[in-house]
């Protein structure tokens, strides 16, 4: 009887997640909230260009997330669709996610689908709070760090980058918007490219050494600690 009973709370449960989550779905489309990742598996999709750069880099990432059952830090994890791509590859992940709308999208689509090795939290980091995160094996940090350095300034921007460096473990997966208006933001004079910055900053940080994706997209990279 217990069981019986036990097993019928968790239909119910199961219910009130899709009900949760196509609820929020629904609100996102009428509010026209972005999409800045595709969620197939619940007929969510962003813009064509969005789209297309999202699920064309997580091949990239997959390749340097070499231990299965590593832990990972998605920070800006958006509507999880990497967070969510890793754990089903065996990973622990984390994915936080400033924006509260995405995070309760991806949470309750965690939920729904029963991945119980992916776990978000709504979180703005800023340079008050980001030396207090614990040391992950993997940390991605895509499309995020522009932003830092315009909302904090570029001096905190750096900073903050460098505190992620610090509780990174094995690879910090990495990709920057190299727009001129970010590049501003960084504090990068018109000289210099962004991936040359970028192996200046990390060697400063001692990495051991730095991949760039092959397709050049938006510099992602694969920073690693060790050989």
């Amino acid at each position: 009887m217990q069981l019986k009973l036990i097993w019928f709370v968790g239909q119910l449960t199961h219910v009130y997640y899709w009900l949760a989550l196509r609820t929020v779905i629904l609100v996102r489309k009428i509010l026209s909230l972005p999409n800045y990742q595709p969620r197939r598996d619940v007929n969510v999709l962003s813009d064509g260009s969005k789209q297309t750069r999202t699920e064309q880099i997580l091949p990239f990432i997959l390749d340097n997330v070499t231990k299965a059952n590593c832990s990972i830090l998605d920070v800006g994890s958006n509507l999880g669709f990497y967070s969510e791509s890793l754990a089903k590859n065996g990973a622990f992940v984390t994915g936080i996610e400033a924006d509260f709308s995405s995070f309760v999208l991806s949470d309750f689509d965690a939920r729904y689908h029963k991945i119980n090795n992916c776990a978000y939290y709504p979180l703005l980091l800023s340079p008050d709070n980001i030396d207090s995160l614990p040391h992950y094996d993997v940390v991605l940090l895509l499309n995020v760090f522009h932003h830092w350095c315009t909302s904090y300034g570029a001096f905190n921007g750096h900073k903050m980058l460098s505190s992620l460096w610090n509780i990174t473990n094995d690879k910090l997966i990495l990709s920057i918007n190299n727009a001129p208006k970010y590049r501003k933001a960084m504090g990068l004079n018109n000289e210099v490219s962004l991936e040359d910055w970028l192996l200046d900053f990390f060697y400063r940080e001692q990495c051991s050494k730095i991949d760039f994706c092959p397709t050049g997209q938006r510099s992602l990279c694969a920073i690693h600690k060790h050989n």
